[in-house]
């Protein structure tokens, strides 16, 4: 019976590991030798582990993409705001964040000790708020109130960029009319 006998080496592994693989040894026209049959009464050695270079924490190169958006996605298209405004800036909360376009003029209250008007206006949630003359609301103030009607005094930003004004009206509804 014919045995092969193979040898490892563990130098070359890690040359081919490297990307330099060594040439396989020319075959010769002799046959190999014939040996008898050895029994195992050695322990086989033990294989040595090559040893992997260790890269330090300054050779380490980690990519930085914390913040920045997916470049295979299309963006998200700016928020518009109800007066076709784009909403750059989170809104406050309460009447400051209301916009003039997205409130109902749900009443006018006369206050008699102080002789002074006060609307009542609800937002997109239904949610009710009380303005005085002077109070701020988003991108506006109350300018004045009469027993039919609000009047704020709006800023906005022209096509140009420029800053302007404008008064804008909301009239009480007609009794039964849907606002």
């Amino acid at each position: 019976m014919l045995a092969m006998l193979a040898v490892w080496n563990p130098a070359d592994t890690q040359t081919f590991a490297q990307g330099q693989a060594t040439a396989p040894a020319a075959k010769t026209s002799k046959p190999a030798p014939k040996t008898a049959p050895v029994k195992a009464t050695k322990k086989p050695a033990k294989a040595t582990k090559a040893k992997v270079p260790e890269i330090s924490a300054r050779e380490k190169v980690i990519p930085v993409t914390a913040g920045l958006r997916d470049p295979f996605k299309k963006p998200e298209p700016p928020k518009v705001g109800p007066e076709g405004r784009i909403d750059t800036e989170p809104r406050p909360p309460g009447p400051r964040g209301l916009a003039v376009g997205e409130m109902l003029l749900e009443g006018i209250v006369r206050e008699e000790v102080s002789k002074t008007m006060i609307a009542v206006v609800t937002g997109p949630e239904r949610r009710a708020f009380f303005l005085r003359v002077n109070d701020p609301v988003y991108h506006a103030t109350v300018s004045r109130i009469t027993t039919d009607a609000v009047y704020f005094t709006e800023t906005y930003k022209d096509p140009a960029g420029h800053e302007t004004t404008r008064e804008v009206l909301k009239k009480m509804p007609a009794t039964g009319e849907k606002p």
